[in-house]
């Protein structure tokens, strides 16, 4: 997931929902400011947004800590489209448990979570805002949540977000987060006109990264496969040591 880059425009953009269903507001969530008005890290080096805000400690909203583990989704056809600092991605959880909980046990039972889903093609055909984010929609996102709660339900300890947006976000692929809620509608007018016509674009999910903070920077540990009834049984899980990955739907599916 990708996130604003502040505490309050995070919470502005977590809350947006919850304020039409006449929920607390953002204001108060975010201690009556709602503006992208403090700095925040970008997530260079191969970040991704799960940890975008890491090592910034509260300040951001995000109290990272070495060996803190997350799940991702790389979309790298979708990098060239990215204005944020960090690789395409879609977050599957943020954070999952302390990386020194997992050892070889839990690896495989990871394997076997992983392999019981089947692969799946996400699409990225729209644009969705949030106060100060432009995102893509992963389509379908059912794929995505189902993941989701598998891991939650067999790790009820790794609440998404840290429970600071309830029950969590939808999927989505972070575009841009560099204006505020009372800017980006001329930036991101702008920037969705030039974009638009790249779209749509697809990705086959046939693993799932799973990546760690090392206090500086997020990176990948190891990517479990999901079962391709296209493909013949592969091996053991994927290891990966390149750069760890950070929304569309096609445009016949009605509109949500």
């Amino acid at each position: 997931m990708s996130v604003p880059r502040s505490a309050d425009a995070i919470m502005a953009w977590m809350y947006a929902d919850e304020d039409a269903a006449g929920g607390a507001s953002a204001g108060e969530h975010a201690g009556g400011n709602g503006s992208a008005s403090q700095g925040g890290s970008t997530g260079q080096g191969g970040s991704t947004d799960a940890g975008e805000s890491a090592g910034e400690g509260t300040a951001s909203g995000w109290p990272d800590i070495p060996g803190d583990t997350a799940f991702t989704i790389k979309v790298p056809e979708a990098d060239p489209l990215v204005r944020a600092g960090f690789p395409a991605h879609v977050t599957v959880l943020y954070p999952f448990v302390h990386e020194s909980r997992i050892d070889a046990a839990t690896d495989r039972e990871l394997t076997g979570l992983f392999a019981g889903h089947d692969a799946f093609t996400l699409t990225f055909d729209a644009f969705r805002r949030y106060p100060g984010v432009l995102c893509l929609d992963p389509w379908p996102h059912d794929p995505v949540t189902a993941l989701t709660k598998d891991l939650t339900r067999r790790w009820p300890e790794a609440v998404p977000y840290r429970g600071i947006f309830g029950a969590g976000l939808a999927p989505h692929l972070t575009v841009a987060n560099s204006e505020g809620p009372a800017t980006q509608d001329a930036a991101y007018d702008a920037l969705q006109a030039e974009l638009e016509p790249r779209l749509p674009l697809s990705r086959r999910v046939r693993a799932v990264h799973l990546i760690v903070w090392d206090g500086a920077r997020w990176r990948d540990r190891a990517a479990y496969r999901l079962r391709d009834r296209r493909r013949p049984p592969q091996g053991p899980p994927l290891t990966d040591s390149g750069g760890a990955a950070d929304c569309a739907r096609p445009r016949s599916c009605p509109r949500r």
